[in-house]
């Protein structure tokens, strides 16, 4: 089908790991593939794609009237594809304020979400970004928190609202606007043959059990994280820390303070009961 499949997550949640995935999947016969060449390589919010179709600089549009116009972007964009086409996407599905979503049935064939402990996000976040703990922690509990919000600085990306953590998360994960494929980055750690055979299957995709495994294998962190290191990712745009880092689980027990962990549980405890990551007595499992 000739349609856009989005690859949506909050950041530092797993994003770049499954377009490793489908690219060596599909593309280099289950091969490791080149960083540099990976599907979904034009996130949705660069300027750059954005005004090819505006015809004009998006610089200093307000950032409601951008949002209605990536909107018409995004069908436009969908409706000219001779081929599916994945796209990667960070900003929340449905704007806190206006309640609009950024796309609807008219932009996308589906969507694939990927949710990972706010706790480990939170960790990764910072180290990512070479910022505080307690920043990133403060930025998945902000309700306005936005990426590239200074409109005027001559960004490569237009600003990107994700809301806090639950509601990014919320809007993705229980819109009924067109089919999501819900994938749990801590499931995909622990049983990612099964649990990438089940987004290979909601893509419609004929490709056997082995293929899938050796796919896995190719893009295990280890391999990922020796070929940035080897060629460098030109989507590590911090140029700090690595991109691909520990890809693990749990980290952030020896890493958040006891009062950081208690704001982003106070802050997000209906969702993260709802995905498994504090048990019926309220605390982290």
């Amino acid at each position: 089908m000739a349609s856009i499949v989005w690859i949506a997550s909050y950041p530092r949640s797993g994003n770049t790991w499954v377009r490793a995935f489908l690219t060596a999947l599909l593309n280099t016969g289950g091969e490791t593939p080149d960083l540099e060449h990976l599907v979904g390589g034009v996130i949705a919010s660069s300027r750059s794609f954005i005004e090819a179709y505006l015809g004009y600089e998006s610089q200093y549009i307000p950032y409601y009237d951008l949002h209605r116009l990536r909107k018409l972007v995004y069908k436009a964009h969908n409706k000219s594809l001779s081929h599916r086409q994945f796209i990667k996407i960070h900003d929340a599905l449905v704007d806190k304020v206006t309640g609009e979503h950024l796309i609807d049935s008219q932009g996308a064939e589906c969507g694939i979400y990927i949710v990972r402990n706010p706790y480990d996000v939170a960790v990764s976040y910072s180290e990512f970004s070479s910022i505080s703990v307690e920043a990133a922690v403060n930025s998945l509990c902000d309700p306005d928190m936005c990426l590239a919000n200074q409109a005027n600085k001559g960004y490569d990306q237009v600003p990107q609202f994700l809301g806090d953590w639950s509601w990014h998360v919320r809007s993705w994960t229980e819109s009924k606007a067109f089919p999501i494929c819900v994938l749990q980055y801590e499931k995909l750690l622990l049983n990612p043959v099964e649990e990438f055979a089940k987004l290979v299957e909601f893509l419609g995709i004929q490709i056997g059990i082995k293929r899938i495994r050796d796919t896995v294998d190719a893009v295990a962190f280890s391999q990922l994280s020796v070929l940035e290191k080897k060629s460098g990712f030109s989507e590590n745009y911090l140029g700090g820390n690595p991109f691909f880092g520990y890809g693990e689980m749990h980290r952030a027990a020896s890493k958040l303070e006891p009062e950081q962990a208690s704001m982003i549980l106070e802050r997000h405890r209906d969702v993260m009961a709802q995905y498994g990551y504090i048990n019926c007595s309220g605390k982290a499992s």
